[in-house]
């Protein structure tokens, strides 16, 4: 795990070594894209993810994702595999220099497969604060809080709160292409029909951003 976290770690500084010095595609910061759409494409614990985000106003981005998970948000030790359809939404109320602010909100569906002809559905609804620290317009250090809901019900209502503290990074290739790597991080409720229990909540992924 040590070696694993340290190659990252060395690929962060050599890809931040060649990045590009101008103005790059952020999807996960405090910045809007002010105009035109871009795609993120993410791989990592606990699912996989495709993101599209369109630029509504110069401060508004909303767009929809796609995420296949295979573990479960809360204690990873738990596998399921999952599907969610979300809208996205992104405001910001402050961008300086050296600052950027955003309100994010996802909300959509969730379906869990559990077992053979059975799926539990459900919804989820993610508020999220989101800041940006640019990085002499070659990255931006994004950091926040974030609270993805989760209820799915039919089968059993189970309810999953996570509270994640959320640190990350954007790398600028070039104007249309950004290298993404995200970490959230903190404690979780479970409530099953009205039982609960506390577990841990972890996210790590790395992807690309690509402006169209």
């Amino acid at each position: 795990m040590k070696k694993v976290v340290a190659a990252l770690v060395l690929s962060f500084f050599m890809i931040s070594s060649q990045a590009y010095a101008g103005d790059g595609i952020t999807m996960f910061s405090g910045k809007t894209l002010g105009s035109g759409m871009a795609i993120n494409v993410s791989a990592g614990a606990p699912d996989i993810s495709f993101l599209w985000l369109d630029a509504l106003s110069k401060n508004m981005d909303l767009g929809a994702q796609l995420r296949l998970g295979y573990l479960t948000p809360i204690s990873y030790y738990t596998g399921g595999f999952w599907m969610d359809f979300d809208g996205q939404m992104r405001a910001m109320f402050i961008n300086q220099a050296n600052f950027n602010l955003a309100l994010r909100l996802d909300f959509g569906l969730v379906l869990v497969p559990v077992g053979l002809g059975n799926v539990d559905v459900g919804f989820n609804l993610g508020p999220a604060l989101v800041i940006g620290i640019p990085i002499k317009n070659v990255a931006s250090i994004n950091l926040g809080l974030d609270i993805p809901l989760t209820i799915t019900f039919v089968n059993a209502t189970i309810a999953q709160i996570p509270i994640g503290v959320m640190f990350g990074a954007e790398y600028f290739f070039s104007p249309k292409m950004t290298f993404v790597a995200n970490f959230e991080i903190g404690p979780g409720i479970i409530a099953v029909s009205g039982a609960t229990t506390a577990g841990f909540y972890g996210m790590f992924k790395i992807g690309l951003n690509f402006g169209l």
